[in-house]
């Protein structure tokens, strides 16, 4: 017996000096992944603009532009008077892959007047009348009527506030201005005033709105 146990002994290190191996049955298992990250980018675009005057168009001249980061747009009026109107139309459209609503809106506004005296407004002057109306995404606003319309702005911001944008979708707003007069209420726009106004608002990641 122990002969037996010699003999085996001496065989198994005469393997391992000789460089024999064994078979181990085993699998190699992996996880991988990839992550990529979205897009947020919520622009403005400006469609269209234009006076409505009457016989003197040459008197009065609105105009309005866009920053180049699509982030701004800048209305400008000069020589304004009673009765003279003007439209703006422009658009906010989604160019990202993540949905975003629209949020916080605040108005603010200054009014300069001819002797110097600045005034910040709390509230529209009553001597600017104004209506909005808004296409919806998928509605196109050259052969439809628009979704929804009215004459005061606090109800435009009502109107927007959390409405979510998904992925190139586009919403389409149009505005016009009116300069009002009416001596019998007592209602006239100041001569050689200088009106400023600004309106923001954010576009925020859909799933953060609260």
């Amino acid at each position: 017996m122990k002969k037996m146990i010699i003999l085996f002994a001496t065989v198994m290190i005469a393997l391992v000096a000789a460089g024999f191996t064994y078979a181990l049955w085993f699998d190699t298992l992996t996880i991988s992944g990839t992550l990529t990250t979205g897009t947020f980018d919520v622009d403005l675009s400006l469609c269209h603009y234009w006076d409505i005057e009457g016989d003197k168009p040459w008197l009065s001249k609105a105009t309005a532009s866009l920053s180049e980061d699509n982030k701004t747009l800048t209305i400008t009026v000069e020589n304004a008077y009673p009765c003279f109107s003007f439209i703006v139309v422009f658009d906010i459209h989604n160019d990202g892959t993540i949905p975003a609503k629209l949020t916080n809106f605040n108005a603010w506004g200054n009014l300069t007047y001819a002797n110097g005296t600045e005034v910040e407004l709390t509230d529209i002057p009553d001597w600017i009348e104004g209506n909005w109306s808004i296409w919806y995404p998928g509605v196109d606003p050259h052969v439809n009527p628009p979704d929804a319309t009215g004459i005061d702005f606090c109800t435009l911001f009502e109107e927007l506030e959390g409405f979510q944008l998904d992925e190139c979708d586009m919403l389409v707003i149009a505005v016009q201005f009116h300069i009002f007069e009416d001596l019998q209420q007592g209602i006239e726009p100041p001569e050689g005033a200088t009106l400023e106004f600004e309106l923001t608002f954010d576009a925020i990641q859909w799933n953060e709105y609260d």
